[in-house]
């Protein structure tokens, strides 16, 4: 657990899940996308930064806190619903209203089959809300189902230290 008071706070399960779904929005609508598809060390940036913020995303969902502590049902429904919901937002924004994304790239492939690039946009935003709102819902039934058990834990505490 950190010792600062904005160590505490970064390390807060709905901080965690809202820093790592912005990661992935970061990624995706700066110009790290570009530098992604077009030099090598941009591809390394931007696999690893995707690395890091699915686990950010991610151990708060799944019960886990920073250092190895447990994080309680309540916080856990908080970071769910803060991460998916970002993540989801950000599904939508691709589908509804950003132009396309790097359309040199798409150009560049040379493709002649399937939909154009808006269309693809499209297509991967609306196939990511279907993977966040599944995995959501997922979660969900694993933070209720195993509420019981961790109920009253919190970060920084562990089963051993209830009893």
């Amino acid at each position: 657990m950190p010792r600062s008071r904005a160590g505490r706070w970064l390390a807060h399960p709905a901080v965690l899940a809202l820093l790592g779904a912005a990661g992935f929005a970061a990624i995706y609508l700066t110009p790290a996308l570009g530098a992604g598809l077009h030099t090598a060390p941009g591809r390394l940036v931007v696999l690893t930064a995707a690395v890091v913020a699915g686990a950010a995303v991610a151990l708060p969902f799944q019960g886990r806190g920073l250092g190895g502590g447990m994080v309680a049902g309540r916080e856990r429904w908080v970071a769910l619903v803060v991460g998916a919901g970002f993540l989801a937002g950000l599904a939508l924004l691709l589908v509804l209203a950003l132009p396309v994304v790097e359309p040199e790239w798409f150009a560049v492939m040379g493709r002649t089959w399937g939909a154009d690039a808006l269309g693809d946009q499209r297509l991967g935003g609306w196939i990511l809300l279907a993977l966040v709102l599944t995995l959501a819902v997922l979660h969900g039934a694993f933070i209720s189902r195993s509420r019981r058990s961790s109920e009253g834990l919190s970060v920084g505490r562990s089963a051993s230290a209830r009893h």
